[in-house]
């Protein structure tokens, strides 16, 4: 995953972060909605959560 903050950009391994995500096809990854405070990511058919804060303070 590739994510985009603040004019800067990090790279996160799926694995990392979630099974689930890990384990989904593509098809299904790339349904998602960012929050509309904008400070999360929400996959409606995985029922996948991951707060921005949490992925970039790795």
């Amino acid at each position: 995953m590739i994510l985009n903050v603040d004019d800067k950009v990090y790279k996160i391994k799926l694995s990392d972060v979630s099974p689930k995500l890990t384990k989904a096809s593509d098809q299904l990854r790339n349904d998602f909605i960012i929050s509309a405070s904008g400070y999360g990511i929400h996959w409606p058919q995985l029922d996948e959560d991951l707060s921005i804060d949490g992925l970039t303070n790795k």
